[in-house]
């Protein structure tokens, strides 16, 4: 079935074998639109067999994250890289959970796949009609609280949150994220460090830029609805 497949995207039937004994071929039926699309890519970018395996299990993490995710404007340099910085990122996920499981076990930690983080609630603020940039404009306030979201933040925003995982196991800090949400779309905005005390230690953008002036208006609304101080 996927040499036949191969075959009609390559001429070279050396290479159309060499596909069709890869893991495409033991992916599931139902999503064979997604994984044709991989061969095909695969005929364009030859590569080893077995390099061809290991992205392909990077490929089905990102399919199963996001229905959404094509290989379109993609290269094999590319992917490389993406795959390497996918495997850091369960590597870090690994040791962040590796110290939630030794809190636990000294009862200093729920069991769960989340540590208790800060009492303090998530915080939604949609701005009015007139102060809106776009229809439906909302910005909402999230406590990250699992090994998984802390390295997502800190591989989007370009900065090293995700070391402060074992200051929030331990309750010594929490991390929160500042997110707008309009058309559809949601956008990071900021990440924001607080102590025990809910002082806000750190507030920081992408690059670990400062916040602009808008978003530091927000930050203080929110502040100012769930008791956190900010620094002057």
């Amino acid at each position: 079935f996927w040499l036949a497949i191969a075959r009609s995207c390559t001429d070279d039937p050396g290479l159309a074998t060499r596909l069709a004994r890869t893991k495409i071929a033991r992916t599931p039926r139902g999503e064979i639109a997604f994984w044709r699309g991989v061969a095909r890519f695969f005929c364009g970018h030859p590569t080893s067999r077995e390099e061809i395996d290991d992205l392909c299990d990077y490929l089905g993490a990102m399919h199963r994250r996001d229905r959404a995710y094509s290989l379109k404007g993609r290269t094999l340099v590319s992917l490389r890289r993406q795959m390497v910085e996918w495997h850091r990122d369960i590597a870090a996920i690994e040791r962040i959970e590796a110290l939630r499981r030794r809190a636990a076990g000294k009862g200093q930690q729920a069991q769960g796949p989340a540590w208790d983080g800060s009492r303090l609630e998530d915080w939604d603020w949609e701005p009015s009609a007139k102060e809106a940039k776009a229809h439906g404009e909302r910005f909402f306030v999230r406590q990250l609280r699992t090994a998984e979201d802390l390295v997502a933040e800190s591989r989007a925003m370009h900065h090293c949150v995700s070391l402060y995982a074992a200051k929030c196991i331990a309750g010594n800090a929490s991390i929160w994220v500042l997110r707008r949400k309009a058309l559809g779309k949601i956008e990071r905005l900021l990440t924001i460090e607080l102590d025990p005390q809910n002082r806000a230690v750190q507030v920081r953008g992408f690059g670990n830029r400062l916040a602009a002036a808008e978003e530091r208006k927000i930050v203080e609304r929110w502040a100012k609805a769930r008791g956190v101080v900010l620094r002057a």
